[in-house]
């Protein structure tokens, strides 16, 4: 014990003899697979660029350090060059060997200062400038073989010069980083997949039927995955292992052109030289954006990566808000493609933010870009299909019709001559005949004409149900995705971490998949609900029964979630006898749904009041009161109308719209009223009367 304290001591004074005020030491554990260096790192700006080593970590170097405090610092883009220093402590028995990895394959200058027994440092350079033989691994980014003597503390030196700073140093023990690369290789490999088979597919339909929004889509969709391989490295590690310019300039070369085939895509699919005709104008126009991005490209790498983050937020808004309108013009794919660029604009804005040093850099922003556009790419196709399958739909609409008149045609012609054949024998019976062929012929055209008509209106009816089952679908999409995914989340973290983690995170995991479930079985049990309802099956059992007991039992069976958001409820019994005639069941779930939403939309420590009051002698007036987000005015009345949610509510808690519904259907069958107001002080009230 006497011994390893003086070997810490020893350590401890050799470092402060050695480098000035810095961040903590790392201590480097033998079995430990990795560690996130952004905490123990000493950052220092180098604005002009020319400072050395020996600059910077002399007796009395030219500027100070500041200690990091993120996990992965970012610096968002600069011309300034930045160093870092961290030290490494090994009280081990023996040398460990490690791997110091830096996930930024677009970095385009890297220094690795090691100091070396005899004084001085080893200075190893690389950086996607340099092509991929200036690395020690033939890896997608940037590792390097760390030696950490044994019973010492070692201090490291990194320059770093490139377009934009951002430095997710790990250090991993060499088994761990290996099957770190194998896994994030399987992900890539997925996602990759699922490009190229869209890729595939739907080249294999432009050879088929030669329209051209087909080839704008695979084009568009091969420089998306040309434009990702470049970014995450895999590319130059790949494709072009010698040629450094083109792995530093591919990334916005392949970006501009994947901008360019993007917009001719979206104007064929969206069909807008026909829907809007004169704002097409305008948008092949904004074509010129992606030739002069291309150009700016060849002539400034730091201009371009920033005039393409920019133009790359408005063609993405220019698009979506021309996808709306083509929504509203009825235009049937515009639905997909709304969505479909929704979700991409979602993780591209989330992934430039972090470009840009606005937000952290995590697994989840770099992966962003991914998950969204394979959603995107997805998304897009089905839209494809969509139109193929109502292309084919319209060809055999009008294939029947055609066959239905040629069926008349011949029957027509066959009854022509057959009174052709009579026409000499029976003239005066000819011409009866013929007067009560006419007659029969005109019925025809008027059981034709009768006929169109029903067609015409079978037709507004089918498109008036499809309208509805859009419109059904699209609002459900996203309350059934959510807890899908949860399942599926938790299910697969569950295998992948089976026998690596406690029980007791294996049990959240059922719990949050049990939680899912539930709110599955709740939504369908809506649905159900409210069919029953509309339908007038629903079977009601009215009986004498008092309010109060009522309120009390749905607060008993909503304490837990009172009491996680630490909120009050004032409810005072009335001091009059709240009995009335009501379906008990019924009204308890007209109260489990109001105070439910309540509890929903009331921030943390928040209050929640209700009144049971009596109306005009001749009705009982409840009230649920929140101090929450409140409704906007003009939706107090629409809030009640089925699928339909207050916009402030929309992305802040989900719902399917269906509750509030069901509610009103309950309380319209008891003879009542139910309404929605916003409180003075904010917040909402909502307020049923029942004949008393």
């Amino acid at each position: 014990m006497i011994k390893q304290l003086l070997i810490v001591l020893s350590i401890a004074l050799v470092s402060c003899s050695q480098i000035p005020l810095a961040a903590k030491s790392l201590n480097v554990e033998e079995n430990e697979a990795s560690y996130t260096l952004g905490p123990h790192l000493d950052v220092l700006e180098d604005k002009s660029g020319e400072w050395t080593i020996y600059d910077i970590c002399c007796a009395n170097p030219k500027a100070s350090f500041e200690t990091s405090s993120q996990d992965i610092p970012n610096y968002g883009f600069t011309d300034s060059v930045y160093w870092v220093r961290f030290t490494l402590t090994n009280l081990g028995e023996e040398d460990l060997e490690r791997i110091l990895e830096l996930d930024y394959p677009t970095m385009n200058q890297i220094e690795l200062y090691t100091p070396m027994s005899g004084g001085g440092y080893d200075r190893r350079v690389t950086g996607d400038i340099f092509g991929i033989d200036s690395r020690e691994l033939n890896y997608r980014s940037y590792a390097f073989y760390l030696t950490i003597p044994a019973q010492a503390s070692t201090t490291y030196y990194i320059r770093f010069h490139s377009n934009a700073i951002n430095l997710p140093l790990v250090l991993w023990q060499p088994k761990a980083f290996t099957e770190h690369v194998i896994k994030w290789q399987i992900a890539l490999g997925i996602y990759c997949g699922i490009l190229i088979v869209v890729i595939l597919y739907n080249f294999f339909l432009y050879v088929s039927i030669r329209e051209s929004v087909y080839l704008y889509y695979v084009l568009y969709v091969f420089g998306f995955l040309m434009t990702q391989l470049s970014l995450n490295g895999i590319a130059t590690q790949v494709l072009w292992t010698d040629c450094s310019w083109w792995a530093n300039h591919s990334m916005l070369i392949f970006a501009y052109g994947c901008i360019f085939f993007a917009q001719q895509f979206a104007r064929s699919f969206l069909i807008t030289a026909q829907v809007i005709p004169r704002f097409d104008r305008v948008l092949n126009g904004l074509m010129g954006i992606s030739v002069f991005g291309f150009v700016l490209s060849l002539v400034s790498y730091n201009l371009a990566i920033q005039f393409l983050s920019i133009s790359s937020i408005f063609i993405l808004l220019t698009w979506i808000f021309t996808s709306i309108y083509c929504v509203r013009r009825g235009v049937h794919t515009a639905r997909y493609f709304l969505i479909a660029w929704t979700v991409f604009i979602a993780g591209g804005l989330l992934h430039l933010l972090k470009t840009l040093g606005i937000f952290p850099t995590n697994f989840f922003t770099n992966w962003m870009d991914e998950i969204g556009s394979s959603m995107e790419v997805i998304l897009l196709a089905l839209g494809l299909a969509s139109r193929i399958n109502r292309m084919k739909k319209k060809e055999k609409v009008i294939s029947d019709a055609l066959q239905v008149q040629n069926i008349e045609l011949e029957e027509k012609n066959q009854a022509l001559k057959d009174y052709e054949k009579t026409l000499e024998q029976k003239i005066e019976e000819r011409t009866n005949q013929l007067n009560r062929k006419n007659r029969q012929l005109n019925r025809a055209l008027e059981d034709l004409q009768l006929s169109n008509q029903k067609y015409k209106l079978a037709k507004e009816e089918a498109e008036k149900a499809n309208a509805a089952k859009s419109e059904f679908l699209t609002n459900m999409s996203h309350e059934l995705r959510t807890p899908m995914q949860g399942i599926l989340g938790f299910s697969k973290l569950g295998y992948d971490k089976t026998g690596n983690i406690e029980a007791g995170r294996v049990k959240d995991f059922f719990n949050e998949i049990n939680l899912s479930g539930h709110r599955l079985m709740n939504l369908l049990n809506d649905l159900l609900d409210l069919s029953r309802l509309e339908s007038r099956k629903e079977l009601y059992d009215f009986e004498t029964t008092q309010l109060t007991p009522l309120v009390a039992t749905i607060l008993k069976e909503q304490e837990a979630l009172l009491n996680e958001k630490t909120l009050r409820v004032e409810f005072e019994e009335p001091d009059f006898p709240d009995i009335t005639i009501m379906d008990k069941d019924k009204i308890l779930q007209v109260l489990r749904n109001l105070i439910s939403n309540a509890i929903k939309f009331t921030p943390q420590a928040g209050k929640i009041m209700i009144r049971v009051e009596l109306e005009d002698n001749s009705y009982l007036k409840t009230s649920v009161i929140d101090n929450g987000i409140g409704i906007p005015g003009d939706e107090l009345d629409t809030i009640f109308d089925k699928f339909v949610q207050s916009s402030r509510s929309k992305t802040s808690a989900g719902g399917t719209g269906l509750g509030l519904a069901i509610c009103h259907n309950i309380i319209s069958a008891h003879g009542g009223k139910i309404w929605a107001e916003n409180h003075p002080e904010g917040g909402a009230i909502f307020r049923f009367l029942l004949p008393k």
